[in-house]
């Protein structure tokens, strides 16, 4: 008796900020599933040993440190992957993050620019230079599948909870990817987000206060916050050929957040 097929066997995968958090919960489901990941990070403290780890259990994955916001290494890194495995199935921009309170200000009359840039530059450009090359890519080949790591943040207003800048930064990538998902779709393109609320990420939970923990989990209808698990579970589901006519979707992940 065969074993059953792995939904990504033979795919190749690139997974930016696959090195921790949800990135890295990501990543190994990708793996166990039988892609070819390549995942990266802003630095190399934990992508060799993550690699490591992967190729222990016999999946097959490849650490590259980048930088998303850098034009050169956005290129250079898609270009790497195509030459290298000679093409690019799927792409998840998932690289991202919230600057620290004092980077940011509370409100339009007193965002600091310097934090307003870092937000764009990482939560919008990031995400648009990676798209530009995977796309270019993905043309080549015939299509592929591209799913954007968002935040409820981009979908509604919390103006006690999200920055100006992380908010815009993110409803500003959401509507970029719809835009490609209409502009792409007749080349077999698909373009969708997936929109976590807080997440019980090993940070999270290891940093923040109980009670801080407790308020988070009190926002959503559920009473809990989501799991990285829950969210690349929906990123798989929107990058398989079970999702073929499933595009320009952003999908909150956030417990009933945005439904309220």
């Amino acid at each position: 008796m065969t074993a059953s097929r792995k939904r990504y066997e033979n795919k190749i995968v690139l997974v930016t900020g696959g090195a921790t958090g949800i990135g890295k919960i990501t990543s190994t489901a990708f793996a166990r599933e039988g892609a070819t990941v390549v995942f990266t990070d802003l630095s190399a403290d934990h992508g060799p040993t993550f690699e490591a780890q992967l190729r222990e259990q016999g999946w097959q994955a490849r650490f590259v440190q980048s930088d998303v916001t850098d034009p050169g290494q956005s290129e250079r890194l898609v270009a790497d992957i195509a030459q290298q495995h000679g093409r690019l199935d799927v792409a998840v921009n998932n690289a991202g993050g919230i600057l620290a309170p004092d980077e940011l200000g509370t409100g339009v009359h007193d965002t600091l620019e310097e934090g307003w840039d870092k937000n764009i530059a990482l939560n919008l450009s990031g995400v648009f230079l990676g798209m530009k090359y995977q796309i270019r890519q993905m043309l080549k080949q015939g299509g592929g599948a591209i799913v954007n790591t968002g935040s409820i943040a981009g979908l509604i207003v919390d103006v006690d909870f999200t920055s100006l800048s992380y908010s815009t930064a993110k409803a500003g990538m959401i509507h970029m990817s719809k835009w490609a998902a209409v502009m792409y779709a007749k080349n077999h393109i698909r373009v969708n987000v997936v929109a976590p609320a807080a997440v019980a990420t090993e940070a999270t939970k290891a940093f923040l206060s109980d009670e801080m923990k407790s308020f988070l989990a009190g926002q959503s209808p559920m009473q809990r916050m989501s799991e990285p698990e829950e969210i690349a579970n929906a990123t798989l589901w929107l990058c398989s050929d079970e999702a073929y006519g499933v595009t320009g979707v952003t999908l909150p992940v956030d417990g009933g957040i945005a439904a309220k």
